[in-house]
Protein backbone atom coordinates (compact mmCIF):
# COMPACT_ATOMS: atom_id res chain seq x y z
CA UNK A 1 0.00 0.00 0.00
CA UNK A 2 1.75 3.33 -1.11
CA UNK A 3 0.98 6.24 1.66
CA UNK A 4 0.25 9.76 0.82
CA UNK A 5 1.28 12.21 2.27
CA UNK A 6 -1.76 13.46 3.64
CA UNK A 7 -2.36 9.98 5.04
CA UNK A 8 1.10 10.61 7.61
CA UNK A 9 0.37 11.22 10.59
CA UNK A 10 0.89 14.74 12.24
CA UNK A 11 0.72 15.57 15.65
CA UNK A 12 1.11 19.06 16.83
CA UNK A 13 -0.30 22.00 15.90
CA UNK A 14 0.68 25.13 13.60
CA UNK A 15 1.77 28.80 15.62
CA UNK A 16 2.72 31.76 13.72
CA UNK A 17 5.87 33.26 15.33
CA UNK A 18 6.95 36.29 14.08
CA UNK A 19 8.30 35.54 10.28
CA UNK A 20 8.30 31.83 10.97
CA UNK A 21 5.53 29.37 10.71
CA UNK A 22 5.61 26.82 13.52
CA UNK A 23 4.75 23.24 13.23
CA UNK A 24 5.15 22.07 17.32
CA UNK A 25 4.74 18.73 19.05
CA UNK A 26 2.51 19.46 22.06
CA UNK A 27 4.25 19.59 25.42
CA UNK A 28 6.94 21.80 23.75
CA UNK A 29 6.04 25.25 24.66
CA UNK A 30 9.22 26.01 26.27
CA UNK A 31 11.38 25.36 22.64
CA UNK A 32 8.50 27.67 20.86
CA UNK A 33 9.36 30.82 23.41
CA UNK A 34 13.05 30.39 22.68
CA UNK A 35 12.49 30.21 19.28
CA UNK A 36 9.92 32.72 18.14
CA UNK A 37 12.93 35.07 17.17
CA UNK A 38 15.13 33.04 15.50
CA UNK A 39 16.07 34.25 12.04
CA UNK A 40 19.30 32.62 10.38
CA UNK A 41 21.36 35.74 10.20
CA UNK A 42 20.97 36.35 14.36
CA UNK A 43 21.21 32.28 15.04
CA UNK A 44 24.42 33.47 17.13
CA UNK A 45 22.32 35.61 19.71
CA UNK A 46 19.97 32.50 21.38
CA UNK A 47 20.26 32.37 24.39
CA UNK A 48 21.75 28.33 25.20
CA UNK A 49 22.78 27.83 21.47
CA UNK A 50 25.64 25.92 21.38
CA UNK A 51 26.36 25.81 17.18
CA UNK A 52 28.04 22.71 16.14
CA UNK A 53 28.28 23.98 12.58
CA UNK A 54 27.88 26.46 10.87
CA UNK A 55 28.40 26.93 6.88
CA UNK A 56 26.64 29.90 4.52
CA UNK A 57 23.57 27.79 3.80
CA UNK A 58 23.13 25.36 6.85
CA UNK A 59 23.71 25.28 10.98
CA UNK A 60 23.63 22.45 13.68
CA UNK A 61 23.57 23.19 16.92
CA UNK A 62 22.55 22.04 20.58
CA UNK A 63 19.91 24.37 22.42
CA UNK A 64 19.87 24.26 26.00
CA UNK A 65 16.87 25.14 28.07
CA UNK A 66 15.39 24.40 31.47
CA UNK A 67 17.22 21.22 32.04
CA UNK A 68 16.18 20.23 28.34
CA UNK A 69 18.30 20.04 25.49
CA UNK A 70 17.05 19.58 21.54
CA UNK A 71 19.25 19.34 18.37
CA UNK A 72 18.31 22.54 16.18
CA UNK A 73 18.80 22.58 12.89
CA UNK A 74 18.67 25.68 10.09
CA UNK A 75 18.81 26.00 6.69
CA UNK A 76 18.90 29.25 4.25
CA UNK A 77 17.66 28.34 0.71
CA UNK A 78 19.98 30.08 -2.21
CA UNK A 79 19.65 29.98 -5.76
CA UNK A 80 16.92 30.86 -7.81
CA UNK A 81 16.02 27.11 -9.05
CA UNK A 82 15.62 26.43 -5.45
CA UNK A 83 13.50 29.29 -4.83
CA UNK A 84 10.73 28.84 -7.57
CA UNK A 85 10.78 24.96 -6.65
CA UNK A 86 9.87 25.64 -3.02
CA UNK A 87 7.04 28.05 -3.75
CA UNK A 88 5.52 24.12 -5.09
CA UNK A 89 5.97 22.39 -1.92
CA UNK A 90 7.35 21.60 1.80
CA UNK A 91 11.00 22.69 2.83
CA UNK A 92 13.31 19.78 3.47
CA UNK A 93 12.75 20.05 7.37
CA UNK A 94 9.13 20.26 6.90
CA UNK A 95 8.79 16.76 5.18
CA UNK A 96 11.76 15.59 7.48
CA UNK A 97 9.38 16.71 10.47
CA UNK A 98 6.22 14.78 8.73
CA UNK A 99 8.23 11.70 7.66
CA UNK A 100 9.85 11.35 11.18
CA UNK A 101 6.46 11.12 12.51
CA UNK A 102 5.03 8.61 9.94
CA UNK A 103 8.23 6.13 11.13
CA UNK A 104 7.33 6.68 14.61
CA UNK A 105 3.67 6.03 14.03
CA UNK A 106 4.89 2.56 12.48
CA UNK A 107 6.47 1.54 15.54
CA UNK A 108 10.62 2.51 14.28
CA UNK A 109 12.49 3.55 16.68
CA UNK A 110 13.94 7.14 15.60
CA UNK A 111 14.61 10.95 16.96
CA UNK A 112 11.69 12.68 18.62
CA UNK A 113 10.75 16.30 16.57
CA UNK A 114 9.96 18.56 18.68
CA UNK A 115 9.11 21.15 15.94
CA UNK A 116 9.52 22.40 12.11
CA UNK A 117 9.25 26.11 11.00
CA UNK A 118 9.68 27.93 7.45
CA UNK A 119 9.99 31.63 6.28
CA UNK A 120 8.15 32.44 2.96
CA UNK A 121 8.77 35.45 1.36
CA UNK A 122 6.26 35.47 -1.63
CA UNK A 123 5.50 31.62 -1.32
CA UNK A 124 8.74 30.81 -1.47
CA UNK A 125 10.30 29.18 1.32
CA UNK A 126 13.83 31.35 2.28
CA UNK A 127 14.38 30.08 5.72
CA UNK A 128 13.60 26.49 7.45
CA UNK A 129 14.35 25.17 10.66
CA UNK A 130 13.79 21.77 12.22
CA UNK A 131 14.13 20.86 15.93
CA UNK A 132 14.36 17.34 17.61
CA UNK A 133 15.17 16.24 21.39
CA UNK A 134 18.95 15.61 21.96
CA UNK A 135 19.71 12.12 21.96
Amino acid sequence: MKTTATSLPDPGRTIQAGATRWRVAFGEEPLLDALKELRYERRREIAGLEILKDADHVFWGRLRLAGREWFLKGYRSSGLRRLVSSVFGASGMREEWRKTWWLRSRGIENIEPSAAGEVRRFGAVVEAYFAARWV
